[in-house]
């Protein structure tokens, strides 16, 4: 077996997964278009969704069909 990086029976260090980020309202409805990111894994996803949250936003993370955690709220009021 063969992978991206070329290296034969080992299995592929680089995997991204492609994550939707949605801004949500106080109701909790889609405000906007989805952000598109790129992480690794959930928790770099979620620490780079953070960095999009401004005061009194709710964001929920996707990847694919599973929601990734339950929506965001700011760490502080």
């Amino acid at each position: 077996m063969t992978n991206v990086d070329g290296d034969v029976g080992l299995p592929c260090r680089n995997h991204v997964a492609t994550y939707r980020v949605y801004h949500l309202d106080a109701a909790g409805r889609v405000t906007r278009p989805a952000w598109v990111i790129e992480a690794p894994d959930d928790i770099t996803a979620i620490t780079r969704a953070r960095t999009l949250m401004s005061d009194g936003d709710q964001l929920e993370i996707w990847e694919g069909s599973r929601q990734v955690s339950p929506p965001l709220a700011p760490d502080h009021p």
